[in-house]
């Protein structure tokens, strides 16, 4: 009916935003996460303290999202753990096999070479991740 320019437009879009790595998701995240604090900031605080909560909750609040902002930043920050020729045989001990999910001696199709337990072959890298359980699209 509109044709084909908006199949593939929106085609386009989806590849975007679901198989190539962009912040879209991130600042999404972010929006909600500060946002959601800046609101009760600006309602909350006001009620602090009160009849059921001392006025220590204030700072600890603040010092804890603080916490979980610059952990978000380490995880979107720092290397997820690749796994290499040289890495494989250090990754291969580190988690156990749990014999559910995991399964010792499965090969990755794509690097040809024995993989870990939790490990999984990114397709937005192009590399075993050692750790794929925290390697998402919400850390990019």
């Amino acid at each position: 009916m509109c044709g084909a320019w908006l199949v593939d437009s929106i085609d386009a879009v989806a590849d975007y935003l679901c198989y190539q790595a962009n912040p879209i998701v991130q600042v999404i995240y972010l929006v909600c996460a500060v946002g959601g604090y800046a609101t009760y900031v600006s309602y909350g605080f006001c009620h602090i303290p009160g009849p059921y909560i001392a006025a220590h909750h204030k700072y600890a609040g603040s010092a804890l999202m603080l916490a979980c902002y610059y952990s978000y930043y380490k995880a979107c920050t720092v290397q997820p753990g690749y796994i290499t020729t040289s890495t494989k045989h250090q990754a291969l001990k580190r988690f156990k096999f749990d014999e559910l999910m995991f399964q010792p001696k499965q090969q990755c199709k794509t690097c040809k070479f024995d993989k870990p337990a939790r490990s999984k072959h990114c397709s937005l890298c192009k590399m075993c991740v050692e750790k794929a359980d925290h390697h998402c699209i919400w850390v990019n």
